[in-house]
């Protein structure tokens, strides 16, 4: 029943394309095309490239321009190479007529224009014509799973699923994810205004590459992890527990403090311009101190609120993160803390993260 219903959506939709356009025509050969159904664990680079066909040819995987045949060719004055990324761009033809934009990852520092042909594409992108008008050339010559350039968002959704994800704010760009691993982008879809699909793209992600980013994934983490115990700004780095003089690199003013005599700390609190930005309680302090520098900081308050923040870093937190994004990252806290406000045990310090619905203040405390 599945197929039967896949082959009258695929005959409809070739008639569609034939009939209320005659210049977008379908390679003899494939009239008779049965789409693959949507895979059950989510599409991949190696199955999506089986059903994208050129001139009626299934494309290469992977994707050498020396594997397309004849007729296919780079634009040496449309490629780019990339030093500091170690990326190439170019631009694939097939006679007068552009095809894709092609990507290249981890090329060798040496290469030149004449080894990109043999070297495998990590990403391909179809060539726009007009910005998002529907080229109706390059939609006679491209094939996938069904459909071409010109197709609905609903003939697409029919062809390869649900995407999993879609740009929030205009709805135009449509993603499906290698094995549905979110961050690997495998298939790509841009609409148009006039809900016409005008351009495609698809990228080379193997197994080894979800292994290998969930491991890299892991070592961030980590690094995140060991990082909660210092904040930065620009390019200065303190690293708790300090002295008050090391938290002059947050621009703290010292001309009113409180001092509290029968504990002996000092109370500073400091601004982000008229705006309050947090506190800091010093050690060993007698009233009237002036000189305060060299006092250790037994706990600190940081103000995260978007009106008050200030410029410096705490690993990677800042305004906008949640509880959920929080504890995903650094895992479940020592000590759940009150509602929202985890605490996690750092060198000679507990550090609290206090909530709203997002990060809004940091709070270190350190051994006395």
């Amino acid at each position: 029943m599945k197929k039967l219903i896949s082959a009258l959506l695929i005959t409809t939709m070739l008639l569609t394309l034939t009939a209320c356009n005659n210049e977008i025509t379908v390679p003899e050969q494939l009239a008779d095309f049965e789409p693959i159904p949507v895979p059950e664990s989510g599409w991949t680079s190696e199955l999506a490239a089986s059903v994208f066909y050129i001139n009626g040819e299934p494309i290469p995987y992977p994707l050498t321009v020396d594997s397309l045949g004849e007729g296919y060719y780079l634009n040496e004055k449309e490629t780019r190479f990339e030093r500091t990324t170690d990326c190439v761009d170019s631009v694939l033809y097939y006679g007068k007529t552009a095809l894709f934009n092609l990507n290249y990852r981890d090329y060798d520092m040496y290469w030149g224009f004449d080894e990109l042909p043999s070297a495998k594409a990590f990403s391909i992108y179809t060539c726009r014509d007009k910005g998002d008008k529907v080229n109706k050339k390059l939609a006679s010559m491209l094939f996938f799973n069904g459909i071409t350039l010109g197709a609905t968002k609903d003939e697409v959704r029919a062809i390869f699923g649900e995407p999993d994800d879609i740009d929030p704010i205009t709805g135009e760009i449509w993603e499906y994810f290698y094995k549905r691993t979110e961050n690997f982008g495998c298939i790509f879809f841009r609409f148009n205004d006039d809900d016409k699909l005008y351009c495609i793209g698809l990228t080379y992600h193997t197994d080894e590459d979800i292994e290998q980013g969930a491991l890299q994934e892991e070592v961030w983490k980590q690094s995140v992890r060991e990082s909660i115990g210092s904040i930065w700004k620009g390019l200065n780095t303190v690293k708790f527990p300090c002295t008050f003089g090391e938290l002059s690199v947050l621009g703290l003013e010292a001309d009113s403090v409180v001092f509290n005599e029968a504990y002996r700390t000092a109370e500073v609190e400091f601004y982000s311009g008229r705006y309050p930005a947090g506190s800091a309680v010093l050690a060993d302090c007698a009233k009237g101190e002036t000189d305060l520098g060299s006092k250790k900081v037994t706990r600190l308050q940081l103000n995260i609120e978007p009106i008050s923040e200030l410029d410096f870093y705490c690993a990677v937190f800042g305004h906008g993160v949640t509880p959920e994004e929080l504890t995903e990252i650094l895992g479940e806290p020592e000590i759940a803390g009150v509602y929202k406000y985890p605490m996690y045990n750092v060198e000679n310090a507990f550090v609290e993260f206090g909530f709203d619905e997002t990060l809004k203040s940091l709070t270190f405390t350190f051994d006395s």
